[in-house]
């Protein structure tokens, strides 16, 4: 198998819940091993909370959209996708589970004060980019055509409004 097949054959095949729990895994395991701390105490607490309940409310506020509108949470499950969501947190982020993901991973290397386990939200941010998200949007292109391309336009694939429009 080439080097390119082998990668495309990674895409959408490792649940991102999957991923999300590999790259926890990464984060405790290398704060056991004590590296260069970053944050007084005080401040890893303080930032590591701020992180993990923003991660926690951008996830529930994406899950009760995608309730609200009746559709499935995957893309790849075409039968049952209803609708294309772009209001509310997905007017910020075309993926932010992903980024609510993210930004918990970040809160738990932020509670080990460890520069180390940096890595862990970094190989998440990587994989998901990488091997879940162009795949996930191909399919949403394919399905909602046009609708998605306008939306993809305006609101960054993690973070942010773009000023493009079609």
């Amino acid at each position: 198998m080439t080097r390119l097949n082998s990668m495309v054959f990674l895409e959408r095949r490792i649940p991102p819940p999957i991923v999300f729990l590999i790259s926890a895994a990464f984060i405790y395991f290398t704060a056991r091993e004590a590296g260069f701390v970053l944050l007084p105490e005080l401040l890893r607490d303080f930032f590591g909370t701020a992180f993990f309940l923003l991660g926690a409310v951008l996830i529930m506020r994406a899950f009760l959209l995608f309730r609200k509108k009746n559709t499935t949470l995957s893309p790849n499950r075409r039968a049952i996708e209803t609708s294309l969501i772009t209001e509310g947190v997905f007017s910020y982020s075309r993926n932010p589970i992903y980024l609510g993901m993210f930004i918990m991973l970040m809160s738990f290397s932020l509670f080990t004060g460890s520069l180390n386990t940096l890595l862990g939200p970094g190989f998440f941010l990587f994989f998901i980019d990488r091997f879940q998200i162009g795949a996930e949007e191909a399919a949403l292109e394919e399905r909602f055509g046009e609708s998605f391309l306008r939306y993809k336009s305006r609101t960054g694939r993690w973070f942010g409004r773009t000023s493009k429009a079609l």
